[in-house]
Parts: structure tokens; C-alpha cells; sequence
């Protein structure tokens, strides 16, 4: 489409981009400051209840593990009496009674182990020095804490003389680490809210198929030398399940409840030693070495972020050869085992650690993975890690997943042991050898709830047959975390009764490594983070009413870029995408039923040649089949409908065997273009919808006729509207391609309820018998994308540079999320009112109303929240 970025591909620029910014961006480590408040110079968290009110300015993490935690309670004129703080995210310093607490007016002092109702863990309770009086409204304290993890919520409980408010403070966004440098608000007039965060492990998952591979030095070397692992068999230094089967110092019998979904259960980050005293969890690790000389130390003074202390092997002492010798001695193997027992209803284990290792040796290595028979381990093995901007290493993050799907099924007793291995030749000094920390080990077990059969739908009055039909919302798999978290989009997204989210799966690379993986072998391997698709798939699936998915399965799920060039797929790149399918669609199976593959074929940067896509469709259609006969498929959406999008399904048409496509669905994104037109203008508002009588889609449903797939449904997967007229950024409104169809966002908001009605009730296949039956809008959120000079400007001197811009892309129902403007939860737009509304005419108008300020119709154009 000639006027719009597209949004499943562009947007992934500028994401990366501000990911490494992120990572690069460190500061240097510094001591301790002296005991005194400092001025919370910004806010990285707000919650608000009741009129009570809590801040954070976030937290500081100092060399020697010791973390304050900065926080201001105003109570809105009330005399405040209480504040107590509970989470099981941080520890008191020890020993007992050297916490540190310090308020604002001095006068506060501390009772511990009181508990808050209902939440369990360490809690902590201020109070005035004298009890017997409240002390001022508004009240800044600092906590000094230990072992702080900023990931899992505070629970804060604040009394005041009248009152008693719960809130819940988070403090996992990145502005809330005060080692980082403050947010920088933007210039006036720069409002696009760029998405920046993209999940910081780098994620594998060990599949059968990895296995069938040779994999050749050189492709070893590819990956290596990028930082990323290479997939191998490792084998114990013994028989671990042949040990006495109570195993006592291995495993502790009696796994905790299970609810489903991810749990925890190991956790080490090693502060404590490297013996079995550290244990947390479901297993006591052991540790192996061939060298009785090498073993695993804590002592190493690199360390990651959340510990004071990291793993490392204790071999720097040894001499690089024997006294007397020419030659290195033997290669020594040091190993970290631990074993875990009753998984029988576990789908998947992950083992999660950070990584550091530098390339002092070319022979040394780093082994992680998973066994079934305590002996053979199968997994991913690192020579290397990532490598800054200077050339310098930095700390990996690396998430290893073992799926128990397919060919791979858990032993009858339900027992994996995961195996952590150093090997060396011992070539090098050992102080170029691997650091490893926070160690963790998760086991996902599925929530039991089936919500593949889930299909939301409502009814509107005058569309085709019983008028039910659905409206969906199109989900970007990574957003800004925000301190509800996925927990929070699915709300939203309830609040505005979606029925429908259409969810890409992406295979994100670290931005260091990807530029060395475009093609070959490794590009083939599977990269995706499930446990933050299982998280937010299952945070869709529960909570009462479902929300249905749609899966799109296109060319993000592997980071080869092979096909771009000419738009074809080599055997090896199909094969990849096929095997990819095939895993995705079983392990999700209970989960998801519908899946559309690729996106925009027709358009320029996501084309495939018609023939291309047309074998794509097939081999596709067929191996989602074979593992899901109910499934359906879904034709990848065309990225319009005008001559070119229709040309393109003829070409399609033309090869697909009579009557028997290879999808069940058929896909459009009907936007808004310059190709449709009257007196010379772009038509901007829902009209151009009928430029082509009854509606544009008359002709693609000709063709679909004329195939022999009449009456198939159509899924508009992609429709919508930038509000772009609303900002005040020149980057924005100087670019071509966003002035073109942008709308102010009272537009929007009425065009999107226009847009329903026309493609659910003007498009029928007969009068009882509907055409279009789900309508995606695109998006959940605002957000920026990073366009190219060339795109914006239409001179030939704009097409010659590389030079690049953000722009607005304004085409969400909330807001997207600023810190450095104090927004960290996504806000409700006019869209997401009459997205809620529709089909109530009643309550479209009132939703109007609200947006202008003026009775709907009124001609105004000036939009403000609802």
C-alpha cells in the first residue's frame, strides 16, 4: 500500500534501536551515598486510591547488594498514622534490626513481622515516634532493603485517622532504576510514544528437529561469534538417576500446589555460597568436575545486576600446561547438576541465568540443558557473549526452553535434570572463563482452560443471517511493561469488550547478535520466548469471558530475511517455516484454533511472489491440518483493496487447485489510500469504503465467486485510522505518508463505528448469508515507527539518503505509555469508547458527545479523552 508503513515490520526498527540504546547505556558503578533522603527529582510510579496517593522515585541498587527504595505517601490533607510495606521481592538487611529507615520528618520508626491481610513475606510498618499522634499528610521515606527483586509488586497498606487504603506499587520499568539515568522529556511538540521495550532474555527453544542438523564449524563459529549458542548433546560425569532414589541431597519430595501457569521452582543467585545450604526450591544442586583441583566459586567480583556475588570455575590458579611439559594437559569439565521430580503434568521447563564470557579462549564453552535420562542432556552451548559497541562483553540474559510436546514426552516418573557445564582446554588463563548468575529454574503446567472453542461474538442489528459477528483488536506481542502488566492489556482490552486479538508470534534476536544471523542454519532455529507468550495467551484465556486468538504465524517467527530479496522462499526457508508451524500449532493447540499466515504478501516490504505465497498457503495449510484438523486457516491479510491487492489474488487465484484453497478464512486490510479518491482528494472518512458498489470488497468476492469459494468468511484483520492530526511533532506532520490519511481523534473515533456498520451489514454473500464476520482494528496502543526520508518526501533527492525519522503512529484505542511524562499506564482514547459502544447507537452518540463536547454532528473537530 503507497501511503502506509507497515505496522508488523517497521515498527520493529525503531523497537531495536531504543533496546540498544537501553543496554549500552550503563553507568558506572558507585559506592553507597551517606544516609540522608535525596530529592525525588522524578516519578516513575504513581497509584492513586481513595484519594490516598503513592509515588516513587525507584529504587538504588549499590555495590554491595543493598538497595533503598524511595517512596511518598500523600493522603490528600488527612493526618497520616500508618504505612506498612510487604512483598516477597526484598529482604531486611541482617542481622535483625540494621534495616535503615529514614522519613521525612524524622520521626518515623519501625515494627516488623506484623503482616498485611492476605499477603504473606517480609512486612515492615512505619509509624510515628510518638504513637500516640499522626504525623504530617505527606510523607517521603526511604526503605534500605537487601535482596530487592524489581519484578514482584510491594503491597503498601496506608492508615490515616479516618481510613485504610491497599494499593500495590511495581517497579520493574526501566526509569525506576535510579542507576540509570533519569527519563529526558522530550522537545515540545515531539508527543509520539515510541514502543521501546522488547523482552531483555534472549530466548531458545530446544527442539527435536535441532538435532537432525551437522552442524559444521564454520556455522558454530557464525553464532559463537555473535554471542549466541550453538545447539549440542552434553553427557554427565554420572549416571544422576542410578544415585539412591530417595536422592535426598538432590531433591526435596513434595512439589507445592500448582495453579498452572509458570512457576518458580529454583532460584539461586548465589551470594551464599556454592554448596547445598543455598537451596531454594524443589532442588539441591551438585556439583561434578573431572579435575579435582576445579570447582565452582561464588567469589568472582563481576557480578550481575541483581546479586553481590556470581558463579564462576575456581581454575585461574592452574598453570596453562603441567611444569615439564610442551603440550596443555587434559580438557577439564566442570558441571552443575541438579535434578526434579514430579512434573508429570508440566508442559514446558525453562531454565533462565545470566552470562558472561569473554572470548580469553577459543576452547572454552558454556552448556545448558535437559535430560530425561540423567545421563544424555540435549540444549545450547555459548563459546562467547555478547559484545558492545567497543568491542567490550556485557552480561546476557538467556532464557532455554524444553517443551514436552510432540516427540518429546516426559518419563513415567516425571523426573529432568537440567545440567549447567564449563568446559575448558585449558589453553587460556580460567579467568576468561564464563560468569554465571540468577540462576533460575520455572516449570509451566497449562491452566486447564480450553479456550480454543472460544468465538465472542455480538449481534448487530441489519448485518446478514442472525447478525452475529465479531470485532477484534490487533495485540503487539511485546509492550511497554507497565505496572499491571499483561494482566493489565488483557483488562483493557476487556474493558472495551474485544471478543478477538490478533497476536503475532515473533522470534526476536538480540540486537548485537542479529546482524550476523540474516541467513543459514542458525537463523532457522527457534527463538521465541514462551513464557511471555504463555503469560499473556493465558491472562486471554481465564479470568471469566474469554478472549479469542488469532495467531499470526508470518515472517517474524524466524530471523532469516532470505526471501526479501526476491520475494521466494528457498526449500530450507519453507521447511524452517513449516516445522515452526507445526510446533507452534501443537503446543498451542488447547489455546488457539484460528492462524493466519504471513501478512501482506502484496505489499512492497513483506512481498512474496503470488506463487511464493500460493505454496507457502498449501505446505502450511496441509501441516496445521495434520496436527489440527479443526483449525482454521487463515489466508495472510492483503495489505489493501484496491487494483493491486486485487491483481495479486487473481495471480493467487490462478494457481490454487479448483474449489479446494488452502485456507478457510479469507483476509483483507481494506485502509483507507490514495487510490480511492473523489474530485481529485483522498477520501479520508469511511466513504471510500463504497467507491466500489455495494462495497470495495464486491470485487475480491467476485473472484472468490468464480474459484468456487463463495460463501467462505472474510476477516478484516487490519483496519483503521491515525490520529495524527492531533500532534504537534514536525516529524510527523512534514511526512507525506502519515499527512496523507491522518484524522483528528474525534474522526477516528467516529469513522471506526462507521467502519463496522459498513463491512458488517453492506457485504453479504446473500442476504442470509454474511461475508465479513470478524473486524480487527488496528491497534491496542499508540505508538511510533521509524520511517525512511524516502517515504515521507517524495523528491529524488529524499529517495538517495538513508536518513530516518519517527513518526506518530496514532492508530491505538489507549494511549501509549511516557515515564518522562509521568505515564505509565495506557490511557483510554475517543476510539475506545465507541469501540465499547458499537453496536449501540445510543451509547455511540453519548461516546461522540463526550469526545467533541458537542452534540454528535456538530462539525467539531477538536478531540479530548472521554
Amino acid at each position: 500500500m503507497p501511503l502506509r508503513s507497515p505496522p508488523c515490520s517497521r515498527r520493529l526498527v525503531t523497537i531495536w534501536l531504543a533496546l540498544l540504546l537501553l543496554m549500552l547505556n550503563t553507568l558506572p558503578l558507585h559506592a553507597a551515598p551517606a544516609l540522608s533522603l535525596e530529592p525525588a527529582d522524578f516519578v516513575c510510579f504513581v497509584t492513586e486510591s481513595a484519594g490516598i496517593s503513592m509515588r516513587s522515585s525507584g529504587y538504588l541498587r549499590h555495590d554491595d547488594g543493598i538497595v533503598d527504595i524511595y517512596l511518598e505517601v500523600d493522603t490528600d490533607s488527612q493526618p497520616l498514622v500508618e504505612v506498612a510495606v510487604s512483598g516477597h521481592n526484598w529482604q531486611p538487611r541482617t542481622p535483625e534490626g540494621n534495616t535503615i529507615y529514614v522519613g521525612n520528618s524524622g520521626q518515623w520508626t519501625v515494627r516488623a513481622n506484623l503482616g498485611l491481610a492476605a499477603v504473606t513475606g517480609v512486612t515492615l510498618v512505619f509509624r510515628p515516634a510518638d504513637s500516640e499522634s499522626a504525623t504530617t499528610a505527606r510523607e517521603q521515606f526511604r526503605l534500605r532493603v537487601a535482596e530487592f527483586v524489581a519484578d514482584a509488586p510491594l503491597f503498601v497498606q496506608v492508615k490515616t485517622t479516618s481510613q485504610s487504603v491497599s494499593l500495590g506499587i511495581s517497579l520493574h520499568h526501566p526509569a525506576c532504576d535510579r542507576r540509570r539515568p533519569p527519563p529526558v522529556p522530550p522537545p515540545a511538540g515531539a508527543e509520539s510514544a515510541v514502543l521501546a521495550w522488547l523482552p531483555t532474555y534472549q530466548s531458545h527453544v530446544v527442539l527435536a528437529s535441532d538435532f537432525d542438523h551437522t552442524w559444521t564449524e564454520e556455522e558454530r563459529s557464525v553464532l559463537w561469534d555473535a554471542g549466541l549458542p550453538v545447539p549440542d548433546v552434553a553427557t554427565a560425569l554420572i549416571d544422576l538417576f542410578a544415585l539412591d532414589t530417595q536422592r535426598p541431597a538432590l531433591a526435596q519430595k513434595g512439589s507445592p500446589l500448582l495453579l498452572g501457569g509458570w512457576t518458580r521452582i529454583f532460584h539461586q543467585t548465589f551470594d551464599r555460597g556454592s554448596d547445598d545450604r543455598f537451596a531454594d526450591g524443589q532442588c539441591r544442586p551438585i556439583f561434578l568436575s573431572d579435575d579435582v583441583r576445579t570447582r565452582w566459586t561464588p567469589a568472582s567480583q563481576r557480578t550481575f545486576r541483581r546479586s553481590i556475588a556470581a558463579l564462576a570455575p575456581e581454575t585461574a590458579t592452574l598453570p596453562v600446561a603441567l611444569p615439564g611439559q610442551d603440550v596443555s594437559p587434559e580438557p577439564i569439565t566442570v558441571q552443575l547438576v541438579c535434578v526434579f521430580d514430579d512434573l508429570f503434568h508440566a508442559q514446558n521447563l525453562m531454565v533462565q541465568f545470566a552470562l558472561w564470557m569473554d572470548r580469553g579462549s577459543e576452547g572454552d564453552t558454556l552448556f545448558a540443558g535437559f535430560s530425561t535420562d540423567g545421563q544424555t542432556f540435549f540444549g545450547r552451548r555459548w563459546r562467547n557473549s555478547y559484545r558492545g559497541s567497543e568491542g567490550a562483553h556485557i552480561w546476557g540474559e538467556q532464557r532455554i526452553f524444553f517443551p514436552f510436546t510432540g516427540d518429546r514426552l516426559l518419563p513415567a516418573e516425571g523426573r529432568v535434570a537440567v545440567l549447567i557445564e564449563y568446559r575448558s582446554d585449558r589453553t587460556q588463563p580460567a579467568a576468561a572463563g564464563p560468569v554465571l548468575d540468577e540462576l533460575i529454574v520455572e516449570r509451566y503446567d497449562p491452566l486447564g482452560i480450553p479456550c480454543r472453542s472460544a468465538d465472542p461474538a455480538i449481534v448487530v442489528p441489519g448485518a446478514p443471517g442472525a447478525g452475529r459477528v465479531s470485532k477484534g483488536v490487533n495485540l503487539p506481542p511485546y509492550l511497554d511493561r507497565t505496572p499491571s502488566g499483561s494482566r493489565g492489556v488483557v483488562e483493557r482490552l476487556r474493558a472495551v469488550h474485544a471478543g478477538w486479538v490478533r497476536l503475532e508470534f515473533q522470534a526476536p534476536i538480540h540486537p548485537l547478535a542479529a546482524p550476523a544471523i540474516q541467513q543459514g542454519s542458525g537463523a532457522r532455529l527457534n527463538y521465541i520466548d514462551l513464557k511471555h507468550y504463555d503469560s499473556l495467551v493465558d491472562d486471554l484465556c481465564s479470568g471469566g469471558a474469554s478472549i479469542a486468538i488469532l495467531g499470526l504465524l508470518d515472517y517474524h517467527i524466524l530471523p532469516e530475511g532470505s526471501w526479501r530479496a526476491q520475494g521466494t522462499l528457498s526449500p530450507e526457508y519453507l521447511a524452517a517455516f513449516v516445522a515452526q508451524t507445526q510446533w507452534l500449532v501443537r503446543y498451542y493447540r488447547e489455546r488457539v484454533r484460528a492462524w493466519e499466515i504471513w501478512n501482506e504478501p502484496d505489499y512492497r516490504t513483506t512481498y512474496l511472489q503470488p506463487a511464493a505465497f500460493t505454496q507457502l498457503l498449501t505446505e502450511v495449510h496441509s501441516a496445521i491440518k495434520g496436527i489440527d484438523p479443526a483449525a482454521l486457516v487463515v489466508s495472510g491479510g492483503l495489505g489493501g483493496a484496491d487494483n493491486t491487492a486485487l491483481g495479486y489474488l487473481r495471480q493467487v487465484i490462478a494457481v490454487l487447485p479448483a474449489e479446494s484453497p488452502p485456507y478457510d478464512v479469507f483476509a483483507i486490510h481494506p485502509y483507507p489510500s490514495q487510490a480511492f479518491r473523489r474530485n481529485g482528494e483522498i477520501i479520508r472518512d469511511p466513504s471510500y469504503l463504497r467507491s466500489t458498489a455495494p462495497t470495495v470488497l464486491a470485487p475480491f468476492m467476485e473472484l472468490m465467486r468464480q474459484a468456487g469459494q463463495a460463501n467462505m468468511p472474510i476477516w478484516i484483520t487490519e483496519i483503521g485510522w491515525n490520529r495524527a492530526a492531533d500532534s504537534e511533532n514536525s516529524a510527523t506532520l512534514t511526512c507525506q505518508l502519515i499527512t496523507a490519511t491522518m484524522v483528528t481523534g474525534e474522526e477516528q473515533s467516529r469513522f471506526l463505528a462507521e467502519q463496522f456498520d459498513i463491512l458488517f451489514t453492506e457485504t453479504a454473500w446473500a442476504p442470509d448469508v454474511p461475508a465479513v464476520t470478524k473486524v480487527f482494528w488496528y491497534q491496542y496502543i499508540d505508538t511510533g515507527v521509524t520511517v525512511r526520508e524516502s517515504d515521507c518526501q517524495a523528491s529524488r533527492q529524499a529517495a538517495m539518503t538513508e536518513e530516518q525519522r519517527v513518526v506518530d503512529w496514532w492508530f491505538g484505542l489507549y494511549s501509549g505509555t511516557d515515564p518522562g511524562r509521568g505515564i505509565f499506564e495506557p490511557v483510554p482514547l475517543a476510539s475506545a469508547c465507541t469501540f465499547r459502544a458499537y453496536p449501540d447507537a445510543a451509547a455511540i452518540q453519548a461516546c461522540l458527545e463526550k469526545t467533541t463536547g458537542q452534540p454528535a454532528g456538530s462539525g467539531a473537530a477538536t478531540a479530548r479523552l472521554p
